[in-house]
């Protein structure tokens, strides 16, 4: 340890060479900037000294003189070790004056210097919730920062310093944040306040904010793009550059998230349109955005459906034609497609359908059978329809007919009815059955018949009708009938003339009949004649009239008369009034 041993009372007066910041100079990438090694004294008169260096030593009678530099007074043999002087290692320091002459050993004088020779330590923190290791690799998701601090056991942390990816030192000040995927080579060292400088500590890490992604594979031959047979599977591939791959999920529809572990058979789903959804995430919890894959499986062979085109109908298990008529077989496959239809006729041999064809031309049963392909194979089997597996030659032609519902009358080769009277008009096939009626009225336009219809006021009317069967066969018939809707019309005749009037309190006029007169009723029809006449007198019941009305009471009455033709149109009277005297 270097010393300095004087009388106490000298004043021995030190000025050291302070150095407030080291000045560093431009940083290239990963290369440590210069810095200065630094003296100085804290604001307690301690002083720092870095270990590297040099130490001179000045002596002076005052305080403000220059003084004298003790290395220059050393004697030849010091000359290699006080020019200048060096410390002897990292610790506390003194510079001592030792009073001999009274051999006081209290009374020494010891200056101290803490030389500082060792550089700071930096501790680093790699902050984050997600944090992977592969192949001695380590991977960090979303949110990672990094946090650093360093201790120096003598002068203190002046400085740290930090470069990402070979970009130049920069002084740390905050957390670093990463922003961006990608590989990451961090480095850091600190400074101390003499300029001592850390070695640097580099961490090499990777920050993966990217999820993986996955594709689907297809496997087999049984497909119509994306109209699939159960003998196809369906495999998941996914890829991942950084963390890799933790998890692959998948789900049809809206049923249970399943984990992919092997090719999806697809034997065990049902028939239908599915929705297949589909995501990995990665060791970092980076979740793939849900894919989906729409297709439809198909596991049912195709219908076969038999047709006729021309004259045609099916009635009690058979289809009914003529002779013009063609078979048409067509056959429905729900997504692959048919590839072809195959058929056979009264058991002969089988044949490939192209066209429509004709039966034989003779009257009777025949028997269709036929199958369908589609194009992934489903093969339906050979059938014959109970519907349209046999057809039948119809020839015979409908019976028609018609009937009144309501009103009508009879008589001299003519029929009456009303306008209320409904006309039905009949047809009946034992074949193929009835396919349309209708009708002219008058010649007019010709209507449909679907239900019973009337005429719409008085006259004569020839129907024209006819029927046709499901195959085209027609018969037809007419009928004339008068339409009338008149009431009779009702005639009064009393036996004696009025004898006077009378004028009722209400400013009524009527006439005035003497007790012994009679009233006689009659009544006119232009067509049919007519039926029954009707009586009342003051409101009371109503008679059939068959005499003349007499013995009328003395007094006020009020008379209503009604009369009914054969078809049963009907008048009434306005009310009659008399006095009887």
């Amino acid at each position: 340890m270097m010393k300095i041993q004087k009388p106490v009372q000298q004043l021995i007066a030190i000025w050291w060479g302070i150095c407030l910041w080291c000045i560093i100079l431009p940083l290239s990438a990963q290369e440590q900037g210069k810095h200065k090694k630094l003296t100085f004294q804290d604001s307690t008169g301690r002083i720092y000294w870095n270990l590297d260096l040099p130490v001179y030593v000045n002596i002076s009678a005052s305080p403000t003189a220059q003084g004298y530099r003790m290395s220059e007074t050393r004697t030849e043999n010091m000359q290699k070790y006080s020019n200048p002087m060096k410390w002897d290692g990292h610790g506390i320091h003194y510079i001592r004056h030792l009073d001999y002459m009274h051999h006081i050993q209290e009374e020494e004088v010891a200056f101290a210097v803490h030389v500082d020779g060792i550089a700071p330590k930096t501790k680093v923190e790699l902050q984050s919730q997600k944090a992977f290791t592969k192949n001695n690799k380590d991977y960090y998701g979303q949110g990672l920062m990094i946090e650093a601090s360093a201790t120096d056991e003598m002068s203190g942390v002046a400085q740290i310093y930090y470069s990402i990816n070979g970009s130049p030192y920069t002084e740390y000040t905050e957390l670093l944040r990463f922003e961006e995927a990608g590989d990451y080579d961090v480095h850091f060292y600190a400074v101390d306040k003499t300029g001592n400088v850390e070695q640097p500590q580099s961490y090499s890490f990777a920050v993966d904010y990217t999820a993986p992604q996955t594709s689907i594979v297809v496997n087999g031959t049984d497909r119509l793009e994306d109209i699939l047979s159960g003998r196809v599977s369906l495999l998941l591939e996914t890829k991942d550059s950084h963390a890799g791959v933790k998890n692959v999920k998948y789900k049809f529809n809206d049923g249970e998230e399943k984990r992919y572990t092997s090719p999806i058979t697809l034997r065990w789903l049902e028939e239908g349109s599915y929705t297949m959804k589909y995501f990995a995430e990665d060791n970092l919890m980076n979740i793939e955005s849900e894919n989906t894959y729409e297709f439809f499986l198909d596991k049912t062979p195709p219908t076969v459906m038999v047709e006729v085109e021309g004259d045609q109908h099916q009635n009690r298990g058979r289809i009914f034609i003529s002779q013009r008529t063609k078979v048409k077989l067509t056959a429905e496959d729900n997504r692959a497609g048919v590839q072809k239809i195959m058929y056979a006729i009264d058991g002969k041999k089988e044949e490939e359908y192209t066209k429509p064809f004709r039966l034989d031309k003779r009257q009777g049963i025949h028997v269709i059978s036929y199958r369908a392909i589609d194009r992934v194979q489903n093969t339906s089997r050979t059938q014959v329809n109970d519907r349209y597996g046999t057809v039948f030659l119809d020839l015979s032609s409908p019976q028609v007919s018609h009937t009144f519902q309501g009103s009508q009358f009879y008589t001299r080769d003519t029929l009456f009815v009303q306008s209320t009277t409904l006309v039905n008009l009949k047809a009946k096939d034992t074949e193929s059955g009835i396919e349309k009626i209708g009708y002219l009225m008058n010649g007019e336009l010709e209507q449909d018949y679907s239900e019973p219809f009337h005429f719409p006021s008085d006259g004569i009317y020839t129907v024209n009708y006819f029927a046709r069967d499901n195959v085209g066969n027609e018969n037809e018939a007419d009928f004339t009938v008068v339409v009338d809707n008149q009431a009779p019309v009702i005639h009064t005749h009393w036996s004696i003339k009025p004898i006077g009037s009378k004028t009722l309190e209400d400013g009524r006029v009527v006439p005035i009949y003497s007790a012994h007169a009679k009233l006689y009723l009659a009544a006119t029809d232009e067509l049919i004649g007519t039926d029954k006449m009707y009586y009342s007198i003051d409101g009371g019941k109503e008679w059939l009239f068959s005499e003349p009305l007499k013995s009328f009471k003395k007094g006020l009455h009020s008379i209503n008369i009604r009369a009914t033709d054969i078809l049963g149109n009907e008048r009434v009277t306005e009310t009659m009034d008399i006095w009887i005297e």
